[in-house]
Parts: C-alpha cells; structure tokens; sequence
C-alpha cells in the first residue's frame, strides 16, 4: 500500500485527505477506501472514477474535452440514473491524476497524488 494525497475542489468547499492506496498493476486500478467508508478506484487505463458505499454506487468515465454518460445506482431503489459528465481536464501520470470536470453544472476537481 501506496500513500496518496486526495483532493476534492466544487465551487464551496475543498476536501483534502491521506489514504492508503492498493495499485493493481495488472488491472492499472488504484483503490482506497475514503474516511466515511465509501471505496473508490480509478482506472488509469480506461479513465474511470468509481465510488461505491451502501447506499449507491457512481461511475463517471472521463474522456478529455467529451461528453460522457455518468452512472449513478441508488442501492435501495434499484435504480439508475444517467448524467451528462464533461471533462474539462484530464491528466493521468505514474504519480498523480487530475481530472476537472462538470456534471449538471458543477465544476469538480479530483486530484489523487502519491506521497
């Protein structure tokens, strides 16, 4: 396990945290689980941010200056919902990612350092 900074910018707050990341070279998928429980990956291969707790589950693929389908499953409803996710910024390195997107108008900045 891998030390990594974790920064989560929107327009009011900035959430900043230390986590433990497993990096499965094989399937080039970084995964951590977050302070409130929720396990999250990012694959740098295919660009995918997953966040999965026990109340729902999100999926925003990122493809640079495109618009994507966003997934969100709601556990307890067993349902799906599909959200427009553009991404503004994209920048994926041995060390660092960085993605700046928007989804229903909201700017988001996820950035995953190591240590």
């Amino acid at each position: 396990m891998e030390k990594y900074n974790v920064t989560i910018k929107n327009l009011d707050t900035i959430d900043k945290y230390k986590v433990s990341v497993l990096n499965n070279l094989e399937e080039k998928i970084l995964k951590y689980t977050e302070k409130d429980g929720t396990i999250t990956s990012f694959d740098y291969e295919k660009n995918i941010l997953r966040r999965d707790n026990d109340e729902m589950i999100i999926e925003f693929v990122f493809d640079k200056e495109k618009v994507t389908k966003g997934k969100m499953s709601v556990k307890e409803l067993q349902g799906e919902l599909e959200m427009d996710i553009l991404t503004k910024e994209l920048d994926v390195k041995e060390d660092k990612i960085k993605v700046v997107y928007v989804v229903n108008g909201l700017t988001f900045e996820y950035t995953l350092e190591k240590e």
